[in-house]
């Protein structure tokens, strides 16, 4: 195995100047240790030493930005990751939340980095189980830069131990066993789920009811982080939630002048009225 190679800054102003003009992407978004990480692991698969050497082949391989686009997406995760938040929005945010929504109307959620599609299934079920007979309808908007990661979502398939959250009994209503190692989410779920390839800073998305980014935003920059504060705030209706990841913090940001913790423990929390601009 190569060793870790420690980038200069023109190495990697170079390379993140490729990856503009090529997949129209700013690294500088991201911090700096997390960029360094995915290069390397690119290099590595190359078997490259340099960082120059890496930036050439950026420059000379038309899917070489692609592919290190596709490995800064996050992938680990499951249905109900950190069951006390879902079990918190279920008991105290979600009847209330319905309870607002006039007949057909539909309640809007957007699963911000929703790699394989666990989460956004996951709170298909708990919108559907909510919701029950009334006359109201949902719909979840997922966006994750990883096309490979949509396209599994899409698929809708997965092993038993990312499911392993979901009450068993539930289990027949949502999924299709296909075998022992996989199971297949079902077109009651899927119908309510749409998955767009984007960034979570470029696609343009509004007027939500809840927005859901979680252990994303530990990636990003500072400035990145500030920016995406303003857009959550923005993409929200008035009153709209937004969950973050449970190790992820607004202090230090503007943040705390867009939104108020309702649970702080869990990372849930209110627009607060104010400009986002």
């Amino acid at each position: 195995m190569l060793a870790n190679v420690t980038f200069s800054e023109k190495e990697i102003s170079l390379i993140s100047n490729i990856m503009k003009d090529n997949v129209g992407i700013d690294l500088s978004d991201f911090k700096l240790p997390f960029i360094s990480r995915r290069i390397n692991a690119r290099m590595q698969l190359k078997g490259i030493r340099e960082g120059s050497e890496y930036a050439r082949l950026l420059d000379e391989d038309p899917l070489e930005p692609l592919n290190l686009y596709n490995s800064l997406s996050i992938n680990v995760t499951k249905c109900f990751r950190d069951p006390n938040v879902w079990e918190t929005f279920r008991a105290n945010i979600l009847p209330s939340m319905i309870e607002k929504i006039n007949t057909n109307e539909t309640i809007q959620v957007w699963s911000a980095g929703c790699a394989t599609g666990q989460e956004p299934y996951s709170l298909a079920i708990m919108l559907n189980e909510a919701i029950g007979a009334k006359k109201i309808h949902f719909k979840i908007t997922s966006t994750d830069m990883n096309r490979v990661s949509i396209s599994i979502a899409e698929t809708g398939k997965y092993d038993p131990k990312s499911l392993s959250n979901i009450p068993t009994e539930l289990f027949p209503k949502y999924f299709q066993k296909l075998d022992d190692e996989l199971y297949q989410v079902r077109d009651v779920l899927k119908q309510n789920v749409d998955f767009i390839v984007g960034d979570v800073s470029s696609v343009d998305i509004s007027s939500m009811d809840l927005v859901v980014c979680r252990n994303l935003l530990i990636y990003y920059s500072r400035d990145a982080q500030e920016l995406l504060f303003k857009k959550f705030h923005k993409s929200l209706k008035q009153e709209g939630h937004l969950i973050l990841g449970m190790d992820e913090s607004m202090l230090g940001t503007i943040g705390t002048s867009l939104f108020l913790p309702l649970y702080p423990r869990e990372r849930i929390y209110i627009k607060a009225r104010g400009d986002s601009s």
